[in-house]
Order: C-alpha cells, then sequence, then structure tokens
C-alpha cells in the first residue's frame, strides 16, 4: 500500500541590478485533524514597483492567511473549499481597489493562486507565468501542457472579481507541475526544463536548474516552484506480540534463555567488581526492598558523616618529628606552592603586556604628533611660497620676497629623519630656489627707481 505525498522544490535567482519587477511564491502550510492539510501557493510576478502594486500584494496575501485556517478545518468538497477561498480573496481585493486612488495597469500584474490537497489540484489566477505540467499516462509515458494557459480570462479585468476563473483537476502520483517568471520561457531548452523534471526528482532538478541559472549570469531575477505529487509506502503494521504464557517453551528456547540468563548474572558480577560505588544502582535483580533498605541505612548514617565532616581530626604526625622537618627546610609548610607560583608568572606577563602595551600606544600617539606638527609647518612654508608666487604676478616684489624668505626659514627649521621628509624638504627648497631667481630682475641705469 501507498500514500500520495506533495514534495515542493523552490528556485530562486536574485542577479537583477535595478529592482523593477516584484517576484514572490508564498506558501500557506496547515495540520487537519493531525495530518496534513491543503497546501495552497501563490505566484506572483508584478512588473512595476509602485507601491499599489505592493499594497494589493499584501492585501492578497493578508486575506489567504486569514481565510485558509477557516477553510482548512472544514472537511468538505475541495472545489468547494477552493470557490470560498477565492470568493474571499476576491472580495478584500474589491475593497481595496475601491477605496485605492491610484489606477493599477492589469496587464503588469500576474497572480495564480492553486491549492493542493491529496490528489485534487485547483488553480485560479490572472496574467501569465510560464509553466509546464508533467503528466503521468497510464503506459508509463508522460504528455506536457500548458496548465495556465487552460484557465479562461476575460480580455479586461473585472476589478470586483479579480479571479473570475477557476480549474480544477487531479494530479496523480507521479505529475509534476513546473510555474515561475516569464523569463524562464526563453530558457526552457538551455536550462533543459522538460528532461529534468521527467528524469529527476524535484528538488535535485531545482537544484540543477537552479545551478544552470547561476552559471549563465543573467542579470535577472528568476522565481519558480516546482510541485510533484509521489507515493510513499505505508509503515509496515508490526504483528502483535503473543503472551509468554501462551507459547509453549521448547527445550532449544529453554537452554537459549538459560545462557541470557547467565550472561546478565556474570555481567551484573563484573559490573558491580569494576564499579562497587554504584553496583547497588546498576544491580539488575535488585528487588524494591533492597533498595529501600540501602537508602535507610544512607540516611541513618548521614548526621553522625556531617559532624566527622565539621570536626577537625587530630594530626596524625608526631610534633617533634614535624619540627624536626621544618628546621631541616624539607619543604613541610612552604607558602610558595607550584600553583602560587603559576600565578605570580601569569600576573607578571599580564603585567609586562599592560606597561608594553601602554608603552607602545604613548610612543604611537607622540610620533603621530610629531608628524602632524611637522606636516603643519611644511603646509606654512608651502602656502607661502604660493602666496609669494602671487605676488610676483601683481608686481608687489617687496611681500613677495618676505614670504620667500618666511617659507625659507621655516624650511630650515624642519627635520629630515625620514626619506619621505627629505624628499618633501627638497622639492619645496627647489621651489623656492625658483621663486626667488623670479625676484632678481635687471633693471636698466637709465630708469632708476629713485630719482
Amino acid at each position: 500500500m501507498s500514500r500520495p505525498h506533495i514534495r515542493i522544490a523552490e528556485i530562486e535567482v536574485n542577479a537583477s541590478p535595478n529592482d523593477e519587477r516584484i517576484v514572490g511564491i508564498f506558501r500557506y502550510e496547515s495540520d487537519q485533524n493531525g495530518k496534513r492539510g491543503p497546501l495552497v501557493i501563490l505566484l506572483a510576478e508584478i512588473i512595476s514597483t509602485l507601491y499599489v502594486y505592493e499594497q494589493l500584494l499584501d492585501v492578497v496575501n493578508d486575506a489567504i492567511e486569514r481565510l485558509r485556517s477557516l477553510t482548512s478545518a472544514v472537511d468538505a468538497d475541495p472545489m468547494g473549499r477552493f470557490e470560498k477561498l477565492v470568493q474571499g480573496v476576491n472580495e478584500a481585493a474589491s475593497t481595496f481597489l475601491a477605496a485605492e486612488p491610484s489606477a493599477i495597469a492589469w496587464n503588469r500584474v500576474n497572480l495564480f493562486l492553486l491549492e493542493i490537497d491529496e490528489e485534487h489540484l485547483c488553480l485560479a489566477g490572472v496574467g501569465h507565468l510560464c509553466n509546464l505540467f508533467v503528466q503521468r499516462q497510464p503506459n508509463d509515458t508522460t504528455r506536457a501542457f500548458d496548465l495556465f494557459g487552460s484557465l479562461e480570462q476575460p480580455a479586461e479585468v473585472n476589478p470586483h472579481k479579480i479571479f473570475s476563473a477557476l480549474i480544477f483537476g487531479e494530479m496523480k502520483a507521479g505529475d509534476v507541475l513546473f510555474a515561475g517568471t516569464q523569463n524562464f520561457e526563453r530558457l526552457r531548452q538551455e536550462l533543459a526544463i522538460l528532461p529534468r523534471l521527467k528524469s529527476l526528482p524535484p528538488v535535485t532538478a531545482a537544484l540543477e536548474i537552479q545551478q544552470s541559472l547561476e552559471e549563465l549570469h543573467i542579470p535577472d531575477d528568476f522565481g519558480a516552484v516546482i510541485v510533484a505529487q509521489v507515493d510513499l509506502p505505508e509503515p509496515p503494521i508490526k504483528p502483535a506480540v503473543a503472551s509468554h504464557t501462551s507459547v509453549r517453551e521448547s527445550p532449544e528456547m529453554s537452554s537459549v534463555e538459560k545462557m541470557y540468563a547467565e550472561e546478565k548474572t556474570t555481567e551484573a558480577v563484573l559490573n558491580s567488581t569494576m564499579t562497587p560505588l554504584s553496583s547497588s544502582r546498576t544491580a539488575p535483580h535488585g528487588t524494591l526492598r533492597e533498595y529501600v533498605t540501602e537508602w535507610k541505612s544512607r540516611l541513618k548514617r548521614l548526621p553522625s558523616a556531617i559532624r566527622e565532616a565539621c570536626t577537625r581530626k587530630p594530626s596524625t604526625h608526631d610534633p617533634v618529628t614535624m619540627t624536626g622537618l621544618r628546621t631541616m627546610h624539607a619543604g613541610h609548610g612552604a607558602s610558595l606552592t607550584g600553583t602560587h607560583k603559576r600565578m605570580i608568572f601569569a600576573a607578571v606577563m599580564v603585567l609586562l603586556l599592560c606597561v608594553s602595551g601602554t608603552a607602545w600606544y604613548h610612543r604611537s600617539q607622540r610620533i603621530q604628533a610629531e608628524q602632524t606638527a611637522w606636516q603643519s609647518a611644511y603646509d606654512q612654508a608651502f602656502d607661502k611660497k604660493n602666496r609669494a608666487e602671487a605676488g610676483i604676478v601683481y608686481g608687489d616684489d617687496d611681500r613677495s620676497l618676505r614670504l620667500v624668505q618666511e617659507a625659507e626659514a621655516l624650511l630650515g627649521r624642519l627635520d629630515q629623519n625620514t626619506p619621505a621628509r627629505l624628499e618633501a624638504s627638497k622639492t619645496l627648497a627647489i621651489a623656492l630656489k625658483d621663486t626667488r631667481a623670479k625676484l632678481r630682475k635687471e633693471l636698466p641705469v637709465n630708469q632708476p627707481r629713485v630719482l
């Protein structure tokens, strides 16, 4: 005997650089009378990211969440139960659209609602999605067709009844349904969707399709679900155990049982020998009366054990001998034990780490401050050089000469301990030399500045 079982696998690849679509796969599962209830799946692909489409999807999702617990608890016709679910979703969407001022372009909306209950399959939707229903034939062949395309849809969507048509059928063992976003249509041959659905389990087929998608490096978002109906064998029924009194013991069985009893007795003896403290707890033949007697004796000995623990026992060593040993420095009564030495060593190491860390921190702070001061003085000298060149352009030679002298004084005070500082100082010195050369103008004798 076998029982139908639903296997589900999802495919999700997010490689689009721009979020231009809303792609979602929602699963709603429930338990019904201790067994798995009907499975509801909502597939959504909306070619827009406006807020009104997100609100519409939230309204549909909330309606399904609210209604599935009510409909799944009803043991009724699967078609009638699905009709109630679709009616509730239509009413919720109609209420939302009546109060929403923004218009919805229904040619951008693709919503499909499925319910699978054992061998019953119900479908309703609006729009179009890539789908492939592989049906197992009686002669062990398969036939593939467009299940969503068989759903009759009006030319214009009625806002009061967005799910206007239903499909009801059976999903036998071996049938597989693939449903995903529209961009799977152009990749059916490259991804080998149909051969993989025919030859592989649903989870393996989903993994291989997703790996092939990732290897293609297509900058787009993909989402799909694979639903398969398989037959699981019923668990074997355990035979009833007959009572020992109704079975006549044969001599062979009695000898075997005797051997087992002797083996258990030997193990008990060995266990009590190897672990005498726990023999009373592991003894297989101990009776309740023996356990009670043992615990009574332990409780009686408890007060005396407490008194012995609290009373200081007299020393068993001769005081004269111990005094002689202490005067001989034999190590008796030493305060620095091995544990104390290890603790002192650890404390010293921690102290050294703290001191070295503090010294390194202060040194790094000092080096950083020194570098900041050097850079500030260098920037001042460089700025004075630039201002001197600007003064030359505007004919203010006296001010330019003064700025050059100040810059040279700053440069002379800068140290050149590192290669970077040395290179920067040489560059600035050459620039100041060029600026000073520009200030040396030839003055004709017949044109003196002061007469």
